[in-house]
């Protein structure tokens, strides 16, 4: 507790008059709210999947805006403040936006043709057995192993196009929004 309590004083103005009473319980307050937001960010990340992409998607949403930002400030003259932050705000919209809206609508990635043409797995195979050494009374006996490739359902609902794109590119997408709506 002593990192808010810390913080409480040096960072908030109005610490200076709050009781220790009420500066108790704003600690425990402010701790019950990281600990319930770190609950919700593992929860986010088992809802995402693995957890790699978890963060990336986490990263990219808020990382592409972020470099917009200072792309705007170093390589513009033109680029205010107010430009700068709205194209934060909307880039940072799009990103949530469609990295909810993927998980929402239950978009996967795009499993790619699976084909067994000129696969031996996939064909008849013979194998001949020689058990003379060990059963004098068999003739030879053959084998047959046949192995299948199980088809794929390839009906897909309509999906928004932007659900489809793969979340290693929502960086450059937000990255792209913020720096269009911030030059303009």
């Amino acid at each position: 507790m002593n990192t808010i309590s810390l913080f409480l004083e040096n960072v908030c103005l109005c610490a200076v008059c709050i009781s220790n009473f009420v500066g108790a319980l704003a600690q425990k307050l402010l701790a019950l709210f990281y600990g319930v937001l770190c609950i919700l960010m593992t929860v986010l990340g088992t809802v995402f999947g693995n957890l790699i992409q978890a963060a990336q998607i986490i990263w990219a949403m808020c990382g592409g805006p972020v470099l917009a930002i200072f792309l705007l400030g170093m390589l513009t003259t033109r680029t205010n403040e107010k430009g700068a932050l709205i194209g934060l705000v909307l880039g940072l919209c799009t990103t949530s936006w469609i990295s909810f809206g993927t998980f929402a609508s239950g978009a996967r990635p795009k499993i790619l043709p699976l084909s067994s043409e000129n696969c031996q797995a996939n064909s008849t195979l013979f194998s001949r057995i020689s058990s003379s050494t060990l059963m004098p009374m068999l003739p030879e006996t053959s084998t047959l192993i046949t192995t299948s490739v199980p088809k794929i359902n390839t009906e897909t609902p309509y999906i928004f196009p932007l659900y489809r794109i793969s979340y290693m590119w929502y960086a450059t997408l937000g990255l792209l929004v913020g720096v269009t709506v911030g030059y303009i």
